[in-house]
């Protein structure tokens, strides 16, 4: 049945309106829910009948980790089905449409907006990585605006379960099996071309992205899919800062990095990629200075990602992230962007505050022995008894290492009684001790 004869059929209790969109491996439907009366996307997939039964067999496992997938940036799938041998995914319905139909109009754009958009599908991408997922299929296309203008990742539908040991990794076997190369060409890293994926691949792709949110074109264009392939393999791209004015040298090394053809020497976490983003975009829009402030920031966020937990039946295991404190956001270089992606709000304090009540507190430690000096013979000027001597600090040891009586260690009279010490400081000038 094509995609045009789908309309007004039914799949399940979904009801399909009208055709969204078609890619190389699946359809997208509007369709309505009957029994929640909600509209939804329907993504049907439909294999090649050499390969159904392992087609809808490794769909069928993805869905059933994705679905498991809570994150605010990552599209939501609502129920998994097959329907006379096409698999379907039902996920919600987001009308305000992708960032690909956002660039037809609004390109090249400034690195703090680029930023302000990528944040949160990288903060997704790690969400994911962090559950042993790779997408796989980076692209403008696959990230959706929310009703609140943030984007969300979707169309998991190419995602690897990276191995457990002992697994094998079934969907490697499956693709050579099939021979087939998983992905958009456009948006394909060296070693997803030569069909090995890892998970420095997705981090490739979104360097793509970022290249064509930048200068508005992907950095190699080629007449067919093997002459663009070809260039991810061999090309470099034309320097970003030719072609667009605000694109500063920082903020070129750290998209050239993403886009490294050997997967090792990229940022090897999204959440990497976002810090050196931010690092790169604050130090041009306030100088050093901010930088510095928003280095602790960044590596806050940083600090926050959770690490891959895996469960012994061999499914990626949901990692807690914690929420980040208040006091932990910047407030002084992109409030709004870093307070988003980190789940508060700005703390409304400002970095001028805490210089001076940090200068402040300096101060005050400072002074604090020379209070002690000043109090000390007041309180022994007076006694009668034996000489008082001061306790020694914790940590020190408390044996006389060079056995000197302890009235030897203070100047006394001739009837015994300790001599005070008394001293005089200038403004700014040297402490001077007297009898």
């Amino acid at each position: 049945m094509g995609s045009g004869e789908m309309v007004g059929q039914s799949l399940g209790h979904y009801r399909i309106t009208r055709l969204i969109g078609r890619g190389g491996m699946a359809t997208v439907f509007l369709a309505l829910d009957s029994y929640l009366n909600r509209e939804v996307a329907l993504k049907v997939f439909k294999a090649r009948d050499d390969v159904q039964d392992t087609f809808l067999r490794r769909f069928e496992r993805e869905a059933q980790i994705v679905a498991q997938l809570e994150h605010p940036n990552i599209l939501t799938v609502y129920e998994y089905g097959r329907y006379n041998g096409m698999a379907y995914f039902a996920m919600p319905y987001l009308s305000a449409g992708s960032l690909r139909n956002y660039l037809r109009s609004q390109q090249p754009l400034s690195p703090p907006h680029a930023l302000d958009l990528l944040a949160p599908i990288l903060r997704a991408l790690q969400y994911a990585h962090d559950r042993g997922l790779i997408h796989r299929d980076i692209k403008p296309d696959n990230m959706l605006f929310k009703a609140d203008q943030s984007l969300v990742l979707s169309d998991f539908g190419l995602v690897k379960v990276l191995p457990d040991e002992g697994d094998g990794d079934a969907f490697s076997a499956f693709e050579s099996h099939t021979n087939s190369i998983m992905g958009t060409p456009q948006y394909m890293s060296p070693e997803q071309i030569q069909g090995k994926a890892v998970p420095a691949s997705d981090i490739y792709s979104m360097g793509i992205v970022l290249y064509e949110l930048l200068t508005g074109h992907v950095p190699f264009v080629a007449d067919t899919a093997i002459g663009v392939m070809t260039m991810h393999l061999y090309e470099q791209p034309d320097p970003l800062c030719q072609q667009h004015p605000d694109v500063s040298a920082a903020l070129e090394a750290v998209v050239l990095r993403a886009l490294e053809k050997d997967a090792g020497q990229r940022y090897q976490r999204p959440i990497d990629f976002l810090y050196a983003l931010m690092q790169a975009i604050v130090r041009d829009k306030d100088g050093q200075g901010q930088t510095e402030s928003a280095k602790g920031t960044a590596k806050e966020i940083l600090s926050a990602a959770p690490k891959p937990v895996r469960s012994a039946g061999g499914m990626p295991k949901p990692a807690i992230s914690p929420r980040l404190k208040q006091s932990q956001l910047s407030t002084a270089v992109l409030p709004a962007t870093i307070a988003r992606y980190s789940g508060a709000q700005p703390e409304a304090r400002p970095a001028s505050g805490r210089i001076v009540s940090g200068i402040f507190f300096l101060l005050l430690l400072a002074l604090i022995p020379l209070m002690i000096l000043w109090i000390w013979p007041l309180l022994t000027s007076g006694h009668s008894g034996p000489p008082i001597h001061p306790t020694p600090a914790i940590g020190t040891p408390s044996v006389n290492p060079q056995n000197i009586h302890p009235n030897n260690l203070w100047p006394i009279d001739k009837y015994g009684k300790q001599i005070p010490l008394h001293f005089t400081a200038t403004r700014g000038g040297p402490v001077n001790y007297s009898l």
